[in-house]
């Protein structure tokens, strides 16, 4: 669906979004977020927050930037 597998480290340019409730203990899951990664995604979850998604551009007062997620070495079952 977002492409073959690529080396550690290497980058598409692509994003991926996962819309979460604040605080989930189970999303988004680890190893989906993982796949994302191995194809070159840069993945963010919005924990329960509005996001404005802007490029090229100032950002909006009262706004900030979202972390990207890290790769996980222990994933769910």
């Amino acid at each position: 669906w977002v492409g073959p597998r690529l080396s550690k480290g290497e980058s598409r340019g692509t994003e991926a979004y996962a819309s979460v409730a604040n605080e989930s203990k189970t999303h988004p899951r680890k190893k989906v977020v993982n796949a994302f990664m191995r194809r070159g995604a840069m993945v963010y979850s919005t924990n329960g927050q509005t996001i404005c998604r802007c490029r090229g551009m100032q950002p909006r007062q009262g706004w900030g930037p979202l972390t990207a997620l890290e790769f996980s070495e222990r994933v769910e079952a």
